[in-house]
C-alpha cells in the first residue's frame, strides 16, 4: 500500500534536495504544457490515481548489508548518497514530481478548468501559481493528494529492473493482459496464485510478484500439469511456456462463465487434479530447508518439486516428511546432472581422440541442458523421464518419504 500526501507535504518530503533521480535508470522530464495541464485537471479533481514510485535509501542500503544478502556493492550504492542527504530514489513518477515542484516554485504555468477547495469550477490560462485564484491555491496545497510506492529491499540491479517494469512503454505486462481476459481460468490463476501466496514468495522475486509473475506462475504449473482437455478441443495437450503459448492456454476459456460448465474446455476433474499437486508442491516447498526462507528457490529446483510431486500424486504416494523430501530430490538431481556432465566431457574428449570436432557433441541429449529448459516439451519430458526412473527405485523411495497410501477398504458391519 502506498502513502497519500497533500501537494503541501509532499514537495516537502519529495524536494529535489531529498531525491536522486539516476541517470542510468532514468527518462529525460519530456511533458509538455499539454500533459502538465491535464495533469493537474486530474490532482485537483481527485483523478491522478497512479502511483509515484521511490527507493527508501536507508533501507535498502540496509537490506543490501544484511548477511544473507550480502550485496555489499549495492550497499555502498546507496551509502554514497547519504552525505548529500538524499533520502530516495526515484523509479517512477519523474515528470509528475518534477512538474509538480516548478508549479510550486512558480516556474511554469497551467492553463484548463479546475476544481477549487468549494469544488468549484475555475477557468485558468498561463498562471503561475502564486496568481490562481485563492481557493484554488488551497485546493492545490491541501485539497490534492499524491500516493508514493517505497521501495524498502532492493538492489542496485533490482531498482534498475523496477525502473523497466514501470516504464517499458506498455501500461499492461503480458500477465496483467492476461488476467483481464474474459475466461473462468483467468479467476482460478488469481484465486489459485492467492491460495499458495506463501510459496510464491519462494519461487518469484517481490519485483517480479508486483507484476503478476506470480500468477503466471501458476499459469504455468497448470499447463505442464493439464494433460486432457474437452475433445471439442483437443485431447491432450503438451504445452510450451512462451507467452504466446500462455495466451493460448487463456483464450481457450473466452465465452465460458465457469470451469463446472460441461462443454468447458478446461475439464474440472483435471482441474480438482492440479490443485490436489500444487497443494503437495506447496507444503515441500514451504517446509524446506535447503534454501532460506529469505532466498528465492532457483527455477531448476522447484520445477523438479513439481514433476516430482506430480508423480507421486498420480502413483499414490504421499510425503511422509516434507524437509527430508526435498533434500534429497535435490541430491538426487544433483548426482544425475553431475553425470550428464561428466558424460558429456567423455563424448567430447572421445570426438577428439578421434580427430573430431568435439561441438559434434549436442548438449541438448544431456539431463543438465535438459533442467534449465522446463519452456520446452520435448526437454521437459526428458528430464521428467530421467528423474523418475531414478526416484523410483527403492533405495531413493525410502530416501524421499514416500508412503503407499493405504487402500480404502468397505467394512461390513453386522
Amino acid at each position: 500500500m502506498g502513502k497519500n500526501y497533500t501537494l503541501n507535504s509532499f514537495i516537502k518530503h519529495f524536494a529535489d534536495n531529498k531525491v536522486v533521480y539516476d541517470k542510468s535508470f532514468q527518462r529525460r522530464v519530456v511533458w509538455d504544457s499539454k500533459n502538465t495541464n491535464k495533469y493537474f485537471e486530474s490532482l485537483s479533481r481527485g483523478w491522478a490515481l497512479q502511483s509515484i514510485v521511490v527507493a527508501d535509501i536507508d533501507a535498502c542500503r540496509d537490506h543490501c548489508g544484511q548477511e544473507d544478502v550480502g550485496n555489499y556493492t549495492s550497499a555502498e550504492y546507496f551509502e554514497n548518497f547519504v552525505p548529500d542527504g538524499k533520502k530516495y530514489v526515484s523509479l517512477d513518477g519523474q515528470n509528475r514530481t518534477k512538474k509538480t515542484l516548478a508549479f510550486f516554485n512558480n516556474e511554469i504555468t497551467i492553463s484548463g478548468k479546475f476544481l477549487d477547495a468549494d469544488g468549484q469550477e475555475q477557468s485558468v490560462q498561463n498562471s503561475f501559481f502564486r496568481d490562481l485564484p485563492e481557493r484554488l491555491r488551497d485546493h492545490f496545497k491541501t485539497g490534492c493528494n499524491v500516493t508514493v510506492q517505497v521501495v524498502e529491499k532492493a538492489t542496485k540491479d533490482d531498482l534498475s529492473l523496477i525502473f523497466k517494469a514501470l516504464n517499458d512503454g506498455k501500461p499492461l505486462n503480458d500477465q496483467e493482459r492476461r488476467q483481464a481476459v474474459k475466461s473462468p481460468i483467468a479467476d482460478w490463476v488469481r484465486g489459485t496464485s492467492a491460495t499458495y501466496s506463501t510459496m510464491l514468495k519462494n519461487l518469484v522475486p517481490e519485483v517480479q510478484r508486483d507484476r503478476m509473475i506470480d500468477d503466471e506462475t501458476i499459469a504455468k504449473l497448470a499447463m505442464v500439469l493439464m494433460k486432457d482437455y474437452n475433445h471439442q478441443y483437443f485431447k491432450t495437450k503438451d504445452w510450451g511456456l512462451s507467452a504466446s503459448n500462455i495466451n493460448d492456454w487463456y483464450q481457450l476459456g473466452v465465452g465460458f462463465n465457469t470451469l463446472e460448465d460441461p462443454t468447458c474446455c478446461y475439464i474440472e476433474s483435471e482441474i480438482t487434479r492440479v490443485e490436489q499437486i500444487i497443494k503437495i508442491m506447496a507444503a515441500v516447498v514451504v517446509k524446506q530447508k535447503v534454501y532460506s526462507q529469505s532466498k528465492i528457490i532457483p527455477k531448476k529446483a522447484w520445477w523438479a518439486t513439481l514433476l516430482a510431486c506430480e508423480w507421486a500424486y498420480d502413483n499414490g504416494f504421499e510425503i511422509y516428511d516434507n524437509v527430508t523430501f526435498f533434500k534429497e530430490l535435490k541430491n538426487i538431481e544433483d548426482r544425475i546432472a553431475t553425470d550428464s556432465e561428466s558424460q558429456h566431457a567423455k563424448d567430447r574428449e572421445l570426438k577428439i581422440k578421434n580427430g573430431l570436432d568435439p561441438d559434434e557433441v549436442n548438449k541438448e541429449h544431456y539431463y543438465f541442458r535438459w533442467q534449465n529448459l522446463p519452456h520446452q516439451p520435448p526437454s521437459r519430458n526428458k528430464r521428467k523421464d530421467a528423474l523418475i526412473a531414478e526416484m523410483g527405485k527403492t533405495s531413493n523411495l525410502s530416501k524421499l518419504t514416500l508412503r503407499k497410501k493405504s487402500a480404502q477398504r468397505k467394512v461390513a458391519y453386522a
